[in-house]
């Protein structure tokens, strides 16, 4: 259903269900909405969703309500904001679903206007509730309501397979003149009341910062020990005549909400309902609890209805980052629901040539060489946890086609040159590409093709396909002699980024350590001045060598940096060991993983 005339994007729009309930009864339905809605049950929010598809595949959500006798108002407020969405939301056409039956109505919202988010530019956006906004609308009061248009929608809806988020009210904050400041990294669903007369405007920020000097470009600023005074961005504009109950538009992120009212308008209340994907409790263990708890809790605010990268700025759904979150969720045996669907959405836009998009649902395509490998281990690390071959088997034709395009991409050289952003890690100053990589290729994303290539061969093994698994085996170990032959530098015994031998890195000492035992690759990462040190991503793939080889002490030392970051005051891990634009970021929670293998605490998936 839409509303009637509805205008283009973007627009709010509130549709309603009047109820009249002779007897105590219960409200079991479906609904779903493009691009997203929330419900409300007599103004209260009941649930928000559906849980984020993409036009592939489109979800449901399910609700179960009881309902006292008497009137009832059943609202949803549909974001339909087209172009200027968050940047991981897709869309088909805009409207509401609803397997409830009865008289629904709806109303465009009036008076209200939107722009931009910074710097938060993955968010929704903005909205400002001018002096004709109906203040009583989501509990379906106002006037202008009018008969739903019905129209047929042929795209392809399924049921979520997700568990219900969380749902739980915090209070842990306190006030500080016009800011609320939370003891921990929040993700919540606010909902306010305003009293008075006048302007209000509402800002969200993961911390202060130390001065007014902010790269408006990269994001970043001085945070020091997260206790600045500065904030950057813009507000929700909000006015008030009276009274005002507001619901944000999204659930919002960070640490501090500043709330600046002007003339005699006040915040008469507000409430905080936090949400994210259930995880099971963190286990009991004898070292680090104080890290293991920042990485518990960065996974808890980057796992939602899907993984994300970070929850301030994008929320989107990169493949690097959703294999070590899928890693971390396996070893506290958590629900392996998301982590099926992670793998299953990302291949759902893969291009005839077998490439697959860095971060999938997403407005913009982006493609990442090194991301691609990485999707196979994320497949791999899914069928050693929870021995579901018939999802494997389900996702092999996806694994061929990207061994196809790597077959494909070899050149002269013998090596794999696949084009997009060849990003590998923050570490390098020319946007994380490694030095040398103006062939187009680097040891590294050829090492994390064998080892790619090397984890598929066992996985058709497993599945029953021992001749697909003996091709790539010799495929595998056609490249890895390329690989060595191109980048293998015998003097140093080490692998160098380039064909020239002039840059070396820890990246690719510790891919060639996850495949082969040379001992001399192991005393370099010890001992050898690396131009290029792991950042806090790629060292989930340095703490894994150090693991397998039982490099102890190069494992802890590592640790240490990650220890370091506490005593900035985070209560999450950052995108960044230094300077980092983003305060809670999903690529760092990989901690967690090897904290718990380290201490044998790691469980089964349920």
């Amino acid at each position: 259903m839409s509303p009637q005339a509805a205008p283009a994007a973007p627009f709010l729009a509130v549709f309603r269900l009047l109820l009249d309930a002779e007897a105590p009864r219960t409200l079991d339905f479906d609904y779903s909405a493009d691009e997203s809605c929330q419900l409300f049950l007599d103004g209260k929010l009941l649930a928000a969703g559906p849980d984020r598809g993409a036009p592939e595949l489109w979800f449901t959500n399910h609700v179960l309500v009881p309902l006292s006798p008497g009137k009832h108002a059943l609202t949803a407020r549909l974001l339909a904001f087209g172009q200027s969405s968050a940047a991981c939301q897709m869309t088909v056409r805009h409207g509401f679903y609803c397997t409830l039956p009865g008289r629904w109505e709806a109303m465009v919202v009036p008076g209200v206007r939107f722009f931009a988010p910074k710097p938060d530019w993955g968010s929704v956006p903005r909205v400002e509730a001018g002096r004709n906004y109906p203040p009583d609308i989501l509990r379906g009061g106002g006037k202008g309501w009018r008969c739903v248009e019905y129209f047929e929608d042929n795209r392809k809806l399924v049921p979520s397979e997700l568990p219900p988020l969380l749902g739980k009210r915090i209070r842990a904050y306190r006030r500080e003149g016009d800011r609320l400041l939370f003891e921990d990294y929040a993700c919540v669903w606010p909902s306010y009341r305003f009293e008075g007369k006048g302007t209000v405007h509402i800002r969200w920020a993961e911390c202060g910062y130390l001065t007014s000097g902010w790269n408006p470009h990269t994001l970043k600023g001085e945070k020091g020990q997260r206790n600045g005074r500065f904030l950057q961005g813009n507000a929700d504009v909000l006015h008030v005549n009276g009274r005002l109950d507001w619901e944000d538009l999204q659930w919002r992120a960070g640490r501090i909400l500043e709330v600046k009212c002007s003339g005699d308008a006040h915040l008469a209340a507000v409430s905080f309902r936090a949400t994210g994907y259930p995880l099971p409790p963190l286990p009991p263990c004898r070292k680090d609890r104080g890290l293991l708890k920042m990485a518990y809790r960065t996974l808890q605010c980057c796992t939602h209805d899907t993984f994300m990268d970070c929850p301030f700025y994008e929320r989107m759904m990169y493949i690097g980052d959703c294999r070590v979150e899928a890693l971390c969720l396996y070893a506290l045996g958590g629900n392996p629901a998301i982590a099926r669907k992670a793998i299953r959405l990302t291949a759902l836009h893969q291009l005839p040539d077998g490439m697959i998009p860095s971060r999938y649902p997403a407005r913009v395509f982006q493609y990442i060489p090194s991301f691609v490998p990485i999707w196979i281990l994320m497949l791999d690390d899914y069928a050693q946890a929870t021995q579901d071959l018939g999802f494997v088997e389900e996702m092999l034709p996806v694994a061929r086609r990207i061994v196809s395009l790597f077959q494909n991409s070899r050149k002269d050289d013998a090596l794999v040159h696949l084009d997009g952003w060849q990003f590998v890690d923050w570490q390098w100053p020319n946007h994380g590409i490694p030095f040398g990589s103006e062939c187009g290729t680097n040891s590294i994303i050829n090492l994390l093709v064998c080892l790619a290539l090397d984890r598929l061969s066992r996985l058709e093994e497993r599945c029953g396909h021992a001749a697909v698994a003996l091709g790539l085996r010799d495929f595998q170990k056609r490249l890895l002699a390329a690989v060595q032959e191109r980048y293998f530098v015998p003097y140093t015994g080490l692998y160098s980024d380039d064909q020239e031998h002039l840059f070396f890195s820890e990246h690719a000492q510790v891919l060639a350590l996850l495949m082969e035992d040379r001992q001399s690759l192991k005393d370099g990462l010890a001992t050898h001045p690396f131009q290029t040190s792991c950042g806090i991503n790629f060292s989930h793939y340095y703490l894994e060598a150090c693991r397998l080889h039982g490099l102890r002490r190069l494992f802890e030392r590592r640790l240490d940096r990650y220890r370091e970051l506490a005593l900035l005051g985070l209560k999450t891990l950052p995108e960044e060991f230094t300077l980092p634009r983003s305060d809670c970021h999903a690529w760092s929670a990989h901690v967690l993983y090897h904290l718990l293998r380290r201490e044998g605490a790691a469980a089964s998936p349920r």
